[in-house]
């Protein structure tokens, strides 16, 4: 199996989802090799990582790679799940994928002293010729998203709230919890992984890292996973 994906410039990938599913094939115990590069990203179909090619099959969406492996090798992680517990997955990641991912955007491309840390990360594969113009009609467009979903339209104080009271419920959920749903490991919990690790282990300013700390559960939540994946910190 062959994981298309954007970079490991911090020991796994600045895009929560790509992250995502690096953590739950490394929980899955599943061997794949990791390609990053532009001419994956020309490659990928409707244009977005992370896919895979397994085998000659492709399959794009970081949801549907995790169905297909799924489907393919067996529910490794999510078998022991009762309805309640699965339904509260879903709603997590819900949030973190519709809701919190946008606030790391506006975060990532609007404010200026992130993104002068981010912009060599997520464009370093680019020839430096092209990288500014490249750049600037990336983060045009990624303006535009924010605009579309309503996000740019609030003050920067209020939209990290939003992310604050994300993390605050999902400290909730957790309480004493090994993991998010119980004494075992499950997918969700890879989602979880791929949004925590990007806002606690990078290297960007901003209030994410202080938004988990102000959680011991968190903490302890994200630091286990990093070990049971063996995706390093920077």
């Amino acid at each position: 199996m062959i994981l298309y994906h954007f970079s490991d410039a911090w020991g796994f990938d600045p895009s929560p989802f790509c992250a995502k599913v690096q953590a739950y094939l490394r929980l899955a115990g599943l061997p794949y090799e990791g390609r990053t590069g532009l001419a994956e990203f020309r490659r990928a179909p409707r244009k977005q990582l992370p896919y895979i090619d397994d085998d000659g099959v492709i399959v794009a969406d970081s949801q549907r790679i995790i169905e297909h492996v799924k489907a393919k090798y067996g529910d490794r992680l999510d078998g022991w799940l009762g309805p309640e517990q699965a339904a509260i997955g879903h709603a997590v990641s819900r949030m973190l994928e519709g809701g919190n991912y946008w606030i790391g955007v506006y975060s990532r491309w609007f404010e200026d002293d992130v993104w002068r840390i981010y912009k060599p990360v997520v464009l370093g594969a680019l020839p430096a010729l092209i990288r500014p113009v490249f750049a600037a009609a990336l983060r045009r467009d990624y303006r535009r998203r924010l605009r579309g979903v309503g996000l740019s339209l609030r003050p920067a104080e209020e939209i990290y709230e939003l992310g604050r009271r994300d993390i605050s419920a999902l400290a909730g959920i957790l309480v004493d919890k090994p993991f998010l749903l119980g004494e075992r490991v499950s997918s969700f919990d890879a989602t979880v992984y791929g949004f925590l690790a990007n806002g606690f282990y990078t290297p960007l300013p901003g209030p994410f890292r202080s938004m988990i700390s102000e959680h011991d559960n968190v903490v302890a939540y994200v630091e286990r996973l990093r070990r049971m994946t063996q995706l390093p910190k920077l």
